[in-house]
């Protein structure tokens, strides 16, 4: 059965006292007894590298997840590297269960950019996998588990997903600023926003893009969903000039949603067209060409971008 969440503020008061004062960091070197390596982010932010702390590793567990923590947030004492634990990063409690970390964080973890949150998850993972009894690592968010922009979750994770981050940076990650479209308020707009991305070589930009809009923003910054929770991307395909994107079909007949048709499929579009060499979008159900989208779109051909219907802020 899962412990309770375990708040942190007395475990990091414990832990800083039970910490010894020679805790010192240095560069590298060979892991000997009593060595353990917090991964930090050099001074240009785009890699992890770890760094030696001498600690007491015969602490209480909990104690030394907190010693821990409390290092990786305060930083190396070396001008070279950096905290890799992101601005606003609020650590609510954790849970150790058959062998996993979990890591629960506040809402505010939503907001953190991509690329720092890639960074600070490999480095979350690399330094904790190290403590004896922690063979992965789990993030969630306020009780829930981190979920990738498709809506799968993250789920349990070891220090080889992200051996092409440490040392190397983000070597496998495409950077991209993106230009996005999400509802307004009411429903009947859409709010344009630019939108700085971190994603994997393994995807295509137009797939993670199209999952961006189907799994809605992270902050109402930049608008609001137009897809309704549980609409899921089946596969993105591209092809002379054409972007084909298939859903799952749970969307089609969602009567009660306060967002206009044309808002929600053309958030789609207008998204996927702002990319290069894609010019049109054919959005398919399940395979199905013969939908009529509420009875108001027909996706049975390509559809182009339309900016008729973008919010324009006054004084553009």
């Amino acid at each position: 059965m899962m412990k309770i969440l375990k708040k942190m503020t007395a475990l990091f008061l414990a832990a800083l006292m039970l910490l010894p004062m020679a805790a010192c960091f240095g560069r590298g070197g060979k892991t000997e007894d009593g060595v353990f390596y917090v991964y930090f982010r050099s001074q240009n932010k785009r890699e992890l590298y770890p760094v030696e702390a001498v600690i007491d590793l015969t602490l209480p567990t909990d104690t030394l997840i907190s010693s821990v923590y409390s290092h990786m947030v305060s930083g190396a004492d070396e001008s070279d590297y950096t905290s890799a634990i992101a601005s606003g990063a609020e650590l609510s409690g954790f849970v150790l269960e058959e062998e996993n970390l979990i890591l629960n964080f506040t809402q505010a973890y939503s907001s953190i950019p991509a690329m720092d949150e890639t960074l600070m998850r490999a480095a979350l993972v690399n330094t904790f996998v190290q403590i004896d009894g922690i063979m992965t690592v789990e993030v969630r968010m306020e009780g829930q588990p981190l979920t990738r922009h498709d809506g799968t979750p993250y789920g349990r994770m070891k220090a080889s997903d992200f051996s092409d981050v440490i040392g190397n940076g983000l070597n496998a990650y495409n950077r991209e600023t993106v230009i996005v479209y999400y509802a307004n308020e009411n429903g009947d707009r859409l709010i344009r926003s630019a939108v700085d991305i971190v994603y994997d070589n393994s995807n295509a930009l137009e797939q993670y893009v199209a999952s961006m809009i189907i799994a809605g923003p992270s902050d109402s910054e930049y608008g609001y969903a137009v897809f309704p929770a549980g609409t899921r991307v089946v596969s993105v395909t591209k092809n002379n000039g054409v972007c084909h994107v298939d859903l799952t079909g749970s969307f089609v007949n969602n009567t009660g949603s306060a967002v206009l048709p044309e808002v929600t499929i053309y958030a789609l579009v207008n998204t996927l067209t702002e990319l290069s060499e894609i010019t049109s979008v054919q959005i398919t159900i399940e395979g199905s060409t013969t939908v009529n989208y509420m009875d108001k779109i027909d996706l049975s051909q390509p559809l182009k971008r339309n900016l008729d219907l973008v919010e324009v802020n006054e004084g553009e």
